[in-house]
C-alpha cells in the first residue's frame, strides 16, 4: 500500500502516523491492545538506535473532590515546549462534566517535573462554560534524572532455546550500576531465533547476545561547505556560471550519538543444562581490564537448637570494583543445605570483585521451619587464594532477636576469629556487635497507613533504600515492632533496617505482592526513616493507593523525601551496655527499662528504652541474667560521669534487682527499682567505680587494663517542699512529676509520689515535702513541673516550689503562682521556672521541641532550619520576653490543617526569634475551619515588630495548605498590640 502526500521541504524529517481507534482490525501495533496501547507514533527517518531519542512524559492528573467533578468524556492533553508541540493525546475518565484540579508531568529524561494547577471546570454547564484550557507551569522541581538504553537480546536459534520465564538484566559501569530491569512487552519476547529490543516451550532460554546502546556526547568530523572571502566573490561575478562541485572541509564537532557494547553469551540460562545457573554475568567484546573469578563460599550455620532453616538462601558478595548481584545458594556439598552445626560450601562465578567488602545475606522466610541462626561465612577468593571471614552469630527470623530476615556483614581479621574460638564466646559476640554497629548505619523505618475505609493490606510488604553508593535490595517486611497485624488502618508501623555504606538516601522503593485475596490493595500515607548514626530523620510522603483497582492501578512506588519535613540533629555513636540482675528472690523484671547517659559540663543522651516490644521485655532482665544491648545515642565524649537507669513499673512483675551495668565502664548499684522494695523508687543514678580497656592483638591475645575511677560525681539528697495556692479549687489529684536542673546535670523526671507531711498530697494550702537522690547537679537554677491531668480535680494552682541541697544546705526558691490546668489560664499542665533571682538565659516550652526527655544540654537539641546565616557571624544575644499570639483561621473550605505551624517574629536590625511553634492543648492537632486559637510563648524581645512570618511543616501541595484569616500579637513589656490580616494561603517559600 503506497499513499502520495505533498509537504513543504524540510532540512530534517519526522512524520506522525495514528489512526482513529475505529473499525475492525485497526491495530498495526498501533493498537489500544497492543505492545504500550498507543494508537498514534512519531517516526523519524530509518537509523541506528532510535528509540533512544524518544522523551516520556508522565501524566498525574488530580481530579478535584467537588460533586460531579469526574469525566467520561474524550479528555486529551496537548504539550507546549521550546522546539514545538505535541498533538492531542487522548485520555479517559468517568461523566461529560469535568473538575480539573492539577496536573503533574514528569520528565525523567529531562531530570524535571512539573506541576500545572487548574482549579476549575471543564464543562460547559459550570463556570465560564469551556471546555478546552491552557494552563502554565507554576512549579518546576528537580527529580532524579534518567537516560535512555536500548537492550537487543538475541535468543539463540537452537532447539527450545526460548523461554516463558521473565527475564532481568542490570547493568553496570564506572560510576555504579543501573537497578534491576524487567525485560519484557505485549508481544511474544524471547522465542527461538529472535531478536528483541527493550515466550517458548519452557523456563529455560539459550541466550547468544545482548547489546546495549546509550546516547552519548563525542566530537564528530562533520562537513562544512567552505566560505568565501569577498574577493573571490567578486571574481566569481566576472566568470561565467559553471556547474562545478562545491568545496568542504571538515571539522570537529561536539555532537550526540549513539554508543554501541556488544556482550557476547552463547550459552544456557537453565536449571537442567550446563553447569544449571540462571544467572550470567556478561563482558564487552573488548573488555582487557576485568577478568572472571569464581569464589568458594562456606557457610555456618549455629549449634542452637532450631538453628537451621528450610527457607531459600540468597547473597550477595560487595567487593571494591562491583557485586555478584544476589545470588541463590542451591547447590551445596550436603543435600538437605542449612541444618544445626552444618557446614555448606558453594561456589559462585563472577567478574572479579577485588578486596571483598562485605556481602548481603537473606532468606524469603518460606517452608514451616524458616527460622535460622548464621553463625558465620567464610569466602576464599579462588584467584589469589585469601580468605574473607565474615561473622555473624544472629538469627535471621520474624520472631527472634530483631525479627530482620537479612543481614549485612563486614570482614574481620583472622584475629578475632581465633579469640573467638580460646576466649568467652559471649564477650566475643559482645565485641563483634559493637564493631559491626559502628561499620553499618541502622534505620528506624516508620509506616503510617492511611487512615480511609479499606486501607489496610494483608499483602506481602517489601522495601527498597537506595542511597548516593548503593541500595539494600529487597527487605521484606515481616516482622512490626509496634503491631502482631500489619498495615492495619491508621496504625504506624516499625521495623528496624540494617544496612553497610549505601550513602546519604536519594529515594526508597516500597510495594507488595497483591496477594491476601481481597485485602490486598493499601493506602499508604507517609514512610519515615530515622538513621541515628547519620543524624537525620526523613520523611517520604506519598497519600496513595498501592492497588490494582484503585488509582492508576501501580502496587510499586518509587517515593523521595520532603526537604521540609527532613529533621538534622547530632550524629549518634554505638554502645555497648551490659545489665546485671541480681541473683535474688524476685530480682528480675518485665517492665520497660531505660538508660540515660551523662557525660562532662551537662551533656548527656535522651531517654531510651533498652527493649523495643513487649516480646524483649519478656525476655531479658531475669535472675541471675546478665543482658548485653547495642544501642545508638549521643555521643557524650570520651568519659562518662554517670548513668540514670529506672523502669516505668508496669508489667506483670514490675520490681527490680539491680546488680549494676557495664559499658566499658562499671556502674555499681545492688540496690532494688521497685515501688514496694527499698525507698520505693523505680530510678536510680549511678555513677562509675572502673574504667576497663580491652586491646586485641593480632594473635587472638587480649589485654585488659582495669583501672579506678577518681574524682567522680557524689550523690546528694535534695529535699523538695511544694506548696499549693490558697485559692478556690487549688488541690489536684493527678500525678505531678518535677525536674531539677542544675548547671552539671539534671535529675530526670521524678514522680512526687510519697509525701512527707501528708497522706492526701497538694491540697489547697497544703506542703508536701518529697526526698530525691541524685548525682551532684551544682548550682541549681530550674525545674520543670507538670501533672499528667488524670482523675477528676486535676487542675492545680501551684503557689512555690522551695529545693534544699542537704549535703551543702543551699536553699532554691522558685515562685510560681499559676495554674496547671487545660482548663484555666492559658491550659498548660506543664511548666517551667527559674530560681529567684536568676538573670541567665531563659528558654520556653514552646522553643524547644517535644521530647519524652527533659535534659540540661541534651545534644538531640536540633538547630533551628530557618536561620541559614553564615557561622561565623556572632549572634546578639536577646532577652526573652513572653508573646502573646492569637491566630484565627478562615471559613473556607479546606481552610484546616493538621500541620504544625509556627511563627518567626521579625523587628528592626534583622532582629528575629526563632521559629516559635503554636503547638495546641490537650494534644490537639491541626486547625479547625472558622476556630479562634490563642498561645502564649517566650521569644528573644525583638523590639518594635515590623512584620511576622508563619508557616507550618506540612507538605508541598495544596491539600496541605492553611487559610489564615488574621493573627493577633500581643507584647506584653510595651502593651504594643499588632493586629495582622492575612486571609491567604501560606506560601511555599514562607514554610522553608
Amino acid at each position: 500500500m503506497s499513499f502520495l502526500l505533498s509537504l513543504c521541504p524540510w532540512a530534517r524529517c519526522a512524520e506522525c502516523v495514528g489512526h482513529d481507534g475505529r473499525g475492525g482490525g485497526c491495530g498495526w501495533w498501533l493498537d489500544r491492545n497492543e505492545d504500550d496501547g498507543q494508537i498514534v507514533r512519531e517516526l523519524v527517518p530509518a537509523g541506528d538506535g532510535l528509540r533512544l531519542f524518544n522523551v516520556s512524559y508522565h501524566f498525574a492528573i488530580k481530579t478535584g473532590s467537588v460533586n460531579g467533578a469526574s469525566s467520561d468524556s474524550r479528555v486529551f492533553v496537548k504539550l507546549y515546549g521550546e522546539k514545538g508541540d505535541t498533538n492531542k493525546t487522548i485520555l479517559a475518565g468517568l461523566r461529560a462534566g469535568w473538575f480539573l484540579d492539577s496536573v503533574q508531568i514528569s520528565v525523567p529524561v529531562h531530570g524535571m517535573q512539573y506541576m500545572f494547577p487548574s482549579h476549575r471546570w471543564l464543562c460547559k454547564d459550570e463556570a465560564d462554560g469551556k471546555v478546552e484550557v491552557e494552563i502554565y507551569p507554576s512549579e518546576i522541581l528537580d527529580i532524579e534524572k534518567l537516560i535512555n538504553y536500548e537492550i537487543t537480546v538475541v535468543t539463540g536459534d537452537v532447539r527450545a532455546g526460548g523461554t516463558n520465564a521473565n527475564v532481568f538484566c542490570q547493568i553496570y559501569g564506572d560510576e555504579g550500576k543501573t537497578e534491576v530491569i524487567t525485560l519484557k512487552s505485549r508481544s511474544n519476547n524471547f522465542e527461538r531465533g529472535t531478536t528483541e529490543i527493550f515466550r517458548g516451550i519452557g523456563d529455560g532460554w539459550f541466550l547468544e547476545t545482548v547489546d546495549i546502546k546509550r546516547l552519548t556526547m563525542a566530537m564528530v568530523l562533520v562537513e562544512v561547505k567552505k566560505e568565501e572571502t569577498k574577493k573571490d566573490k567578486k571574481k566569481d561575478k566576472k566568470k561565467k556560471k559553471k556547474e562545478e562541485e562545491e568545496e568542504v572541509e571538515m571539522v570537529e564537532e561536539l555532537q550526540e550519538v549513539v554508543e554501541v557494547f556488544a556482550f557476547p553469551c552463547n550459552r544456557w540460562l537453565a536449571r537442567d543444562e550446563e553447569d544449571g545457573e540462571i544467572v550470567v554475568e556478561l563482558l564487552t567484546e573488548d573488555s582487557e581490564d576485568l577478568e572472571v573469578n569464581s569464589y568458594e563460599v562456606h557457610v555456618f550455620t549455629g549449634t542452637m537448637w532450631g538453628a537451621g532453616t528450610d527457607a531459600n538462601v540468597y547473597i550477595n558478595i560487595y567487593g571494591e570494583i562491583g557485586d555478584t548481584g544476589e545470588r541463590q545458594l542451591r547447590k551445596a556439598n550436603n543435600l538437605n543445605k542449612f541444618e544445626k552445626g552444618q557446614e555448606d560450601i558453594f561456589n559462585i562465578t563472577a567478574v572479579d570483585l577485588g578486596i571483598l567488602k562485605k556481602l548481603r545475606i537473606r532468606h524469603d522466610n518460606s517452608q514451616a521451619s524458616a527460622g535460622w541462626f548464621l553463625d558465620r561465612v567464610e569466602i576464599v577468593d579462588n584467584k589469589d587464594d585469601t580468605t574473607y571471614f565474615f561473622p555473624c552469630k544472629r538469627w535471621l527470623a520474624t520472631d527472634e532477636d530483631d525479627g530482620q530476615l537479612a543481614r549485612e556483614l563486614v570482614p574481620v581479621d583472622e584475629a578475632f576469629m581465633k579469640r573467638g574460638d580460646d576466649d568467652d564466646e559471649e564477650d566475643s559476640e559482645a565485641t563483634l556487635g559493637l564493631e559491626q554497629k559502628a561499620m553499618s548505619t541502622t534505620y528506624t523505618v516508620r509506616i503510617k497507613t492511611g487512615d480511609k475505609k479499606y486501607a489496610g493490606t494483608d499483602a506481602n510488604v517489601f522495601l527498597i533504600l537506595y542511597g548516593t553508593k548503593d541500595d539494600t535490595g529487597i527487605i521484606n517486611l515481616k516482622a512490626s515492632k509496634t503491631h502482631r497485624n500489619k498495615f492495619e488502618r491508621g496504625m504506624i508501623d516499625e521495623f528496624i533496617v540494617e544496612a553497610v555504606d549505601i550513602g546519604p538516601l536519594k529515594k526508597l522503593r516500597v510495594g507488595h505482592d497483591n496477594c491476601g485475596g481481597g485485602s490486598a490493595g493499601w493506602f499508604l500515607d507517609w514512610v519515615e526513616i530515622d538513621a541515628p548514626s547519620l543524624g537525620q530523620k526523613l520523611r517520604f510522603p506519598c497519600g496513595r493507593w498501592l492497588d490494582k483497582g484503585e488509582d492508576d492501578g501501580a502496587i510499586v512506588r518509587d517515593l523521595f523525601p520532603n526537604s521540609l519535613q527532613t529533621e538534622l540533629y547530632t550524629p549518634f555513636v554505638p554502645y555497648e551496655i551490659k545489665i546485671f540482675t541480681s541473683d535474688v528472690f524476685g530480682a528480675g523484671t518485665d517492665a520497660d527499662v531505660f538508660i540515660v547517659l551523662y557525660g562532662r559540663n551537662a551533656v548527656c543522651t535522651q531517654q531510651k528504652s533498652l527493649c523495643v516490644n513487649k516480646r524483649e521485655r519478656l525476655m531479658y532482665f531475669e535472675r541471675g541474667a546478665e543482658d548485653m544491648f547495642i544501642v545508638e545515642l549521643e555521643d557524650v565524649g570520651d568519659l562518662i560521669e554517670k548513668i540514670r537507669i529506672g523502669h516505668d513499673n508496669r508489667g506483670v512483675n514490675p520490681g527490680w534487682h539491680l546488680d549494676r551495668g557495664s559499658e566499658t565502664i562499671i556502674f555499681p548499684c545492688e540496690r532494688w527499682l521497685a515501688k514496694s522494695e527499698d525507698d520505693g523508687e523505680t530510678v536510680r543514678e549511678l555513677v562509675p567505680s572502673d574504667i576497663i580497656t580491652e586491646k586485641l592483638s593480632r594473635d587472638g591475645s587480649l589485654k585488659v587494663t582495669e583501672v579506678e575511677v577518681e574524682d567522680a560525681l557524689e550523690t546528694h539528697t535534695y529535699n523538695v517542699s511544694v506548696m499549693t495556692g490558697d485559692v478556690n479549687g487549688a488541690g489536684t489529684d493527678a500525678n505531678v512529676f518535677l525536674t531539677i536542673y542544675g548547671d552539671i546535670g539534671d535529675t530526670g523526671e521524678r514522680k512526687l509520689s510519697k509525701s512527707e507531711t501528708n497522706s492526701n498530697k497538694f491540697e489547697r494550702g497544703s506542703v508536701d515535702k518529697f526526698t530525691i537522690e541524685a548525682v551532684d547537679l551544682g548550682q541549681v537554677f530550674k525545674i520543670k513541673i507538670r501533672h499528667d491531668n488524670s482523675m477528676m480535680c486535676s487542675d492545680w494552682y501551684l503557689d512555690q516550689v522551695e529545693v534544699v541541697d542537704e549535703d551543702t544546705e543551699e536553699v532554691f526558691l522558685f515562685l510560681c503562682e499559676r495554674w496547671l490546668s487545660r482548663k484555666r489560664e492559658d491550659r498548660r499542665i506543664e511548666r517551667v521556672f527559674y530560681v529567684k533571682g536568676y538573670e541567665g538565659v531563659r528558654e520556653s516550652l514552646n522553643n524547644k521541641k517535644k521530647n519524652s526527655n527533659p535534659t540540661v544540654k541534651s545534644v538531640d537539641s536540633n538547630m533551628n532550619k530557618k536561620s541559614k546565616k553564615k557561622k561565623e557571624e556572632e549572634e546578639i544575644e536577646l532577652p526573652i520576653i513572653p508573646y502573646h499570639i492569637t491566630i484565627c483561621t478562615g471559613l473556607e473550605r479546606d481552610a484546616s490543617t493538621t500541620s504544625r505551624a509556627y511563627v518567626i517574629i521579625i523587628g528592626g536590625n534583622h532582629t528575629h526569634t526563632e521559629r516559635l511553634w503554636l503547638d495546641l492543648p490537650d494534644e490537639r492537632k491541626g486547625f479547625e475551619a472558622g476556630s479562634l486559637e490563642s498561645f502564649q510563648s517566650h521569644g528573644s524581645d525583638v523590639g518594635e515588630i515590623k512584620k511576622v512570618e508563619l508557616g507550618h511543616d506540612g507538605p508541598l501541595r495544596r491539600a496541605a495548605g492553611w487559610l489564615m484569616s488574621c493573627l493577633l500579637l500581643c507584647q506584653p513589656k510595651g502593651s504594643n498590640i499588632s493586629l495582622l490580616a492575612s486571609a491567604g494561603w501560606p506560601k511555599i517559600e514562607e514554610m522553608v
